[in-house]
Parts: structure tokens; C-alpha cells; sequence
């Protein structure tokens, strides 16, 4: 119990020291006026300036087309926010928008306490499953999402804890599968795509339960039951919605891509690939043939689970998906792969566990200039250079990768701080929501503050004149806190005891 809790406290200290404190993404952005007119208004319509990222429903009124899930569980934060507002005085925009914004922070920490639980439930050592913890959470680009207010970290948290709850049913109580269900239930509110895996689950209920008499139907039962009331929440949220249980408010969108051009995007090109942006995941891939050998039903899972986001990404006409820092979409599937790692650590000696550090240690680097600058920047900055090209020279182009280019970006942003004026100017044009969509790039570069500094919420205190004890004092007692805990966290796992 204090190995999880010091794991959660970790990297929450962590992903809270690192959030930006606001919303910079349109998905995040269109979430975040669902939450705030689910809070308020007590209704799943949007009454907002920004039509660009919301679709037009029944009524003529506008709705977001993601999930309900995320924006229900946000509330109590944007409550939090309304409540902060009026007690410090300020716009209660700025403190919603704050509150919301930190909800992966917390989300991303859950992840990694699950992960960790499940390495445990799995047969891994405490070591191991400190280690796999670790090596996600602060070497993967579930880092950067903590940051936003993005769906894929509470889609990775409810699959995870899918995976956990179904260890669970299959070495103790079939009653677990109802967890398990509900699990996989609430990850369709948040993201309908996850409807995929379930046909994952349900095959391994059933080859886990055929050996003992009688319980393959009651656990398919259980698992499918609870799954069945948010299928019909979301077949209802979308009649609500568009007028048609089939309808997400994806009209313009499409599975159109080959898919042979999708898988050779998520795997081996330069700006996309999971195994460049994530270099763990190699330890994981080679460790599947250890994981079958110790837990065949499990990795059949984890396998079937990732191939399923996989081939439905890949075949996506926006399979990059869009603005972002690696290829998000997959991201939802690295917990459960990051299980395959243990097994590898656990049979191939001390040469594997050297290189699995090395791989961590690049991965840990390969996140800092996504943290630091808002990576929308570097987009702007090719599409100025290359135009409509700008997508095929980030994706295939060695050079272009965001990999390199992301840190040319910090040293602009850096050599900014040197001009307090132009910081100031952009934060009174902050302060004024000054709204740039629609404008051209260099004028995005030039005038956006969220693309001109440090992408962290207290360097933004400082910058709109915060005081000292607040833009700098919680930042450093959150820093102590995380060096505290990983320097215990390292000692447990540089220590060569079983947990």
C-alpha cells in the first residue's frame, strides 16, 4: 500500500510540475465547453464562439462530437475552479480552464498505479513493476498528455484497469468481470472507438474459462452485462446528439486511408513511430516471446488489444492525428504493452536490464522539448516553410522530424524570455482573449503567448505578475516532493531483492 500510494504521489508531483495550466488543443478545448455546460447548464449543448470545433446537431444546436465520459468526470474540477474564482478574484475562465486543464495530471498518475498493480498481479517482482511504472511514465509520450486535457490518457487508465480487474476475476471471484466490464463500459462513453476491444476481452474470458466447468457463460455474462448499459448510453448520446444512435458528429471523416500506409506510419517513420518516440516499446516487442512462454492468455490479450488500435488507426484518414506529439491514438494500448518488458527483465538478465535503462534514459530526453514548448509551434513553423507539404516532411523526413525539430523550437522560446516587453505584450493580448483562428501561421508565431514561452502553468503566473510564493514556491516544494520519491523509487528498483 505505501509502494502505491508513494508511486501515485511521485508522479503526481511530477505530472503537476510540468502541467501547462490550460487548454491548447481544439479536442481538449471542444471537451472543455461540454464540461462547462454540463456544469452550468445542466445540458450536453454547447452555446459558444467556437464553432470550428463543435458540429452542428438536432435543433441547429451545437454539440461535441467526443465522448461524454471525460467532460462528466472533469465537473467536480471545473466546480473546484468556479469556487477558486470567486474566492481569489479572478475571471472564472482562466481558473475553469486551470482546474480542467490538470485533470490528466491525475488520470496519467492513476495509470501508472495500475500498471504497477497489474506487474504485481501478473507474477513481476516489486522491482519490475517499479521499473515498468517508471519507465511509462516519465519515458513515454503519456508525459506530454498529462499535460492537455486530451481523451487518450482516461482511455489508457479505464483499458488498463480492464486488464487489471479480468486478473483479477481469473484468479479469484468471476464477480470481478463486472468491474471489468464496467471498466471497458466507461472507456466507450469516453472513447466509442474503444468499442473494439471488446471482442479482445471476451475471447480471453473465454479461453481462460473453458478449463473450469460451467463459468465460461457466467463470466461472459457478467463482463458483457456490465458493458451493455454504457453501450446504450452512448447509442443514446448520439440520438440525442444528431438525431441517429449511429452518428458522432464525424461526417467529414472516414477510414480511407491504405492501411499499408497507416501501419508503416504508426511503426517505422521518422515523425510518427511509436518505437522513436517511445524507445521502451522495443524492450516490449522483444519480451512478447516471454510473456507468451510464462502467460500465454495474458499476452494473446495485450496483443490483440494493440493490433485492434492498430489496424483501426491505421485505416483512419487523419491516422497521424493531427497536431500532436507522436502517434496519440496508439497511446491507449502502451500500459498493457509495457507488461511485456517485465517478462523480458525478469528471464534475461542483468545485459537487458542495462539496455532497458539506456532506453528509458533516451526516452526521458525525447519528451523534455514537447514538455517545454507547446509542439503546435513547430507545426506552424513548417507549414511557413512548406506549405501544404508541411504533413509529408514532418511524417517521412528524417530532418523535419519533430524528434529534431522540437528543439530548435525550445531555443526560440528560451531566447525569448530575454524580451520582457514582447512577453508582456502577448499577455495583455492573453488577457484581452485575443483570438487568432482563422489568421496565417506567421501571424500564430508571432502573437500566440502559449507558443512563445515555457509551456508550464507557474511560468505563466509569473509572466501575468503572480507572486513569487506562488509562480515559483509550490513549483519548488513540488520538485522536492518528486525528487524524494524517485530517489526511493531508484533505490528499490537498483536493489536486486524479490518485492
Amino acid at each position: 500500500m505505501k509502494k502505491t500510494l508513494a508511486v501515485f504521489l511521485f508522479f503526481f508531483s511530477l505530472y503537476l510540475l510540468t502541467a501547462q495550466g490550460s487548454i491548447q488543443t481544439s479536442d481538449g478545448m471542444s471537451m472543455y465547453l461540454l464540461t462547462r455546460s454540463i456544469a452550468e447548464e445542466g445540458t450536453f449543448s454547447i452555446e459558444s464562439e467556437r464553432i470550428d470545433i463543435v458540429s452542428r446537431g438536432r435543433e441547429g444546436r451545437y454539440f461535441s462530437k467526443y465522448g461524454v465520459g471525460q467532460p462528466l468526470c472533469a465537473v467536480p474540477l471545473y466546480w473546484a475552479g468556479m469556487v477558486g474564482a470567486n474566492r481569489a478574484g479572478i475571471p472564472e475562465r482562466f481558473a475553469t480552464l486551470f482546474t480542467v486543464s490538470l485533470f490528466n495530471s491525475v488520470v496519467s498518475s492513476l495509470v501508472c498505479v495500475i500498471l504497477f498493480l497489474c506487474a504485481l498481479e501478473i507474477g513481476l517482482t516489486q522491482r519490475i513493476a517499479l521499473f515498468l511504472s517508471c519507465a511509462y511514465g516519465i519515458s513515454t509520450t503519456a508525459w506530454h498528455y498529462s499535460q492537455d486535457f486530451m481523451s487518450e490518457p482516461l482511455t489508457a487508465l479505464l483499458l488498463i484497469a480492464a486488464f487489471y480487474l479480468v486478473l483479477r476475476a481469473t484468479s479469484g471471484s468471476q464477480k470481478w468481470y463486472l468491474f471489468a466490464g464496467s471498466a471497458v463500459g466507461y472507456a466507450l462513453l469516453v472513447r466509442p472507438a474503444s468499442l473494439i476491444v471488446l471482442p479482445c476481452f471476451l475471447m480471453y474470458i473465454f479461453l481462460k474459462e473453458r478449463m473450469r466447468r460451467g463459468t465460461v457463460l457466467k463470466s461472459t455474462l457478467y463482463f458483457s452485462g456490465a458493458v451493455t448499459p454504457f453501450l446504450c448510453g452512448v447509442f443514446f448520446y448520439n440520438f440525442y446528439r444528431f438525431g441517429s444512435f449511429a452518428e458522432m458528429g464525424y461526417a467529414s471523416h472516414g477510414f480511407t486511408t491504405p492501411l499499408l500506409v497507416g501501419l508503416v506510419g504508426h511503426l517505422f517513420t521518422p515523425g510518427k513511430s511509436i518505437f522513436l518516440y517511445n524507445p521502451i516499446l522495443i524492450i516490449a516487442v522483444i519480451g512478447w516471446y516471454d510473456f507468451v512462454k510464462v502467460k500465454p492468455y495474458e499476452a494473446f490479450l495485450v496483443a490483440l488489444v494493440f493490433l485492434a488500435h492498430l489496424l483501426l488507426y491505421s485505416k483512419w484518414d487523419v491516422w497521424m492525428g493531427g497536431m500532436c506529439w507522436g502517434s496519440r491514438f496508439l497511446l491507449v494500448t502502451f500500459p498493457c504493452l509495457m507488461l511485456s518488458s517485465g517478462f523480458l527483465l525478469s528471464k534475461r538478465g542483468r545485459m537487458w536490464w542495462r539496455i532497458a535503462v539506456v532506453l528509458v534514459g533516451i526516452g526521458f530526453l525525447m519528451q523534455l522539448p514537447a514538455l517545454t514548448v507547446n509542439i503546435s509551434r513547430y507545426h506552424y513553423t513548417l507549414r511557413v516553410a512548406y506549405g501544404d507539404q508541411m504533413m509529408d516532411r514532418l511524417i517521412y523526413s528524417s530532418y523535419d522530424s519533430p524528434l529534431v525539430g522540437q528543439w530548435g523550437e525550445v531555443t526560440k522560446v528560451v531566447k525569448n524570455l530575454r524580451n520582457p516587453d514582447y512577453l508582456n505584450a502577448l499577455v495583455d493580448q492573453a488577457k484581452g482573449q485575443k483570438k487568432f483562428t482563422g489568421e496565417r501561421d506567421e501571424e500564430i508565431l508571432a502573437n500566440a503567448l502559449a507558443l512563445n514561452a515555457p509551456n508550464f502553468w507557474w511560468c505563466y503566473l509569473y509572466l501575468f505578475g503572480f507572486p513569487f510564493w506562488c509562480a515559483f514556491g509550490i513549483p519548488i516544494l513540488l520538485m522536492s516532493m518528486a525528487l524524494w520519491l524517485g530517489f526511493a523509487m531508484c533505490k528499490t528498483v537498483n536493489s536486486y531483492k524479490k518485492g
